[in-house]
């Protein structure tokens, strides 16, 4: 394995957190922008009933 292939890489670190944690990462940023999604939604469903 070339150790400089990956800067981002730390061999101390353990890949399995690592990995572990940009999963929580994706899943919080997925969850975020389905909410707002939803917020925009259905703010446009209000608008729509206030006019």
């Amino acid at each position: 394995e070339n150790p400089n292939e990956n800067p981002n890489e730390n061999p101390n670190e353990n890949p399995k957190a690592d990995r572990t944690a940009k999963n929580v990462i994706d899943a919080l940023k997925l969850f975020y922008h389905q909410l707002r999604i939803k917020r925009l939604y259905s703010s446009n469903i209000m608008s729509q009933f206030t006019k």
